[in-house]
């Protein structure tokens, strides 16, 4: 369980990296740090789904 929680961790750090790196010349801090919230929340969605699919499959 611990493993898939850091790999959850990483895959949102490598994605909020993406998005600060292609929207830090564009975007001002606030649209910025909503942006970032939405992903973080989406990624973390997504993640879940994927790991109760994975849990079930493998149980």
């Amino acid at each position: 369980m611990a493993v898939k929680h850091f790999l959850t961790a990483i895959v949102v750090a490598i994605i909020v990296g993406i998005i600060v790196y292609v929207a830090d010349n564009r975007l001002s801090m606030f649209p910025l740090m909503l942006i970032l919230a939405a992903a973080i929340y989406i990624v973390s969605r997504i993640s879940e789904a994927l790991i109760k699919k994975y849990s079930k499959e493998n149980s």
